[in-house]
């Protein structure tokens, strides 16, 4: 016996690429001057990690929502940016998503400065009116 109703076509939803382009990837590099921009201190290329502003998904991986980072930085350590979630927000490496879909993107405290990251791959310094 058929169903009586026929089952909904499944939705294939395409999955965002596991990591950045090559090109992208070093455009990042490029960015951060190769220091990482969690702590500051120096990171190879091949250590550095992608880190989301704005938690994963479709059209999360323009680069003004990632920050290159060490992977200890990243996840490892207790003063990583996951380890250590509200520092993180306060200083612009985790966005809620409401706050972006109302404000878009904040800077980004890189080094005791803030930044305005773009998605070209380019950083330009916010001027503070002190």
């Amino acid at each position: 016996m058929t169903p009586a109703y026929p089952k909904p076509a499944s939705r294939k939803k395409t999955p965002p690429p596991a990591i950045l382009a090559q090109g992208e990837r070093k455009r990042l590099y490029d960015r951060t001057k190769g220091r990482c921009d969690w702590c500051g201190r120096t990171m190879a290329y091949e250590s550095m990690d992608a880190h989301h502003r704005l938690r994963r998904g479709p059209g999360t991986w323009a680069l003004s929502n990632i920050a290159g980072v060490h992977h200890d930085c990243h996840v490892l350590q207790p003063m990583s940016i996951h380890q250590n979630p509200e520092e993180a927000r306060n200083r612009g490496f985790i966005v809620p998503v409401r706050q972006a879909e109302l404000f878009g993107l904040p800077p980004i405290e890189i080094g005791g400065y803030l930044w305005i990251l773009h998605d070209d791959g380019t950083r330009e310094s916010m001027e503070l009116p002190f």
